[in-house]
């Protein structure tokens, strides 16, 4: 019995990191999504709110609202809403101090305070729920993105099937060689599976979603950049996988936080 569990067990590792994805290879006969060509669209942007969850980011916020104030976008077109939740630092301060700083430019920032932290799947189902634009986008604080990453992520809502625009994660030079491994062995199974139905989850660093094919997350959601698209996808939407949107993570992740996720 011990010697079969053992095999089974094998076999299942063995089917995961190497017959899944051969398996992808073969069934990847789908044609990759193309972004639809909507003059309408192209002449005038979307309306896209830009959400940001943040807890205890003092250290890295004000690059982070940098960064987006550098998105080549139309101001009139794009709301950012740095969300604070609950942070005990200096995070809702600074981001403070850096919005008064962009405000001159007409970049609409908007900074919500929760006194209590309540994890982000609350912030996001509320921030969501609340946004009055139809094309949403959700990323992290640690992430940085080329000024182009918005226009490349809203030309995917022109095909009205589109529920959910996602890009290629990109770890920083100083990332554990394992992690490096780790994903570009995932940044391919995505692309695969994009070929072959839709990727199973996203890179949560910053993706975009279409409002109208959202609904609230269970408050017991743990992976929500899984979870959320996946919901997307069983309604009946498709998941644009666009490799040339590169989103890079500034933060690398310790020995100990690694196992500590794990």
């Amino acid at each position: 019995m011990l010697e079969l569990i053992a095999l089974l067990s094998c076999a299942v590792i063995a089917y995961h990191h190497v017959a899944y994805p051969l398996l992808l290879r073969a069934l990847a006969h789908k044609p990759a999504l193309e972004p639809a060509l909507d003059p309408k669209m192209d002449a005038g942007q979307p309306d896209v709110t830009i959400l940001v969850p943040a807890f205890q980011e003092a250290r890295r916020i004000r690059d982070k609202i940098r960064n987006l104030g550098a998105l080549d976008y139309p101001h009139d077109k794009l709301t950012i809403k740095i969300v604070c939740d609950g942070c005990t630092d200096a995070t809702t301060q600074r981001a403070r101090e850096e919005v008064a700083a962009l405000n001159a430019s007409g970049l609409k920032i908007q900074i919500v305070e929760h006194q209590d932290n309540r994890g982000k799947v609350a912030v996001l189902n509320e921030a969501i729920a609340a946004a009055r634009s139809q094309i949403i986008v959700l990323t992290d604080v640690s992430s940085r993105v080329a000024p182009d990453a918005l226009r490349k992520i809203t030309r995917w809502f022109a095909d009205p099937d589109v529920a959910v625009a996602c890009g290629r994660y990109k770890l920083p030079a100083g990332a554990q060689p394992g992690e490096h491994a780790y994903w570009a062995y995932q940044n391919a199974l995505k692309e695969l599976e994009a070929a072959t139905a839709a990727p199973m989850g996203v890179n949560g660093a910053f993706y975009g979603l279409r409002r109208s094919l959202w609904s609230p997350l269970p408050a017991d959601t743990i992976n929500d950049d899984f979870v959320l698209p996946m919901r997307m996808v069983a309604a009946g939407g498709k998941i644009a996988l666009d490799p040339s949107i590169e989103i890079e993570e500034l933060e690398a992740s310790s020995r100990v936080q690694d196992l500590r996720r794990r």
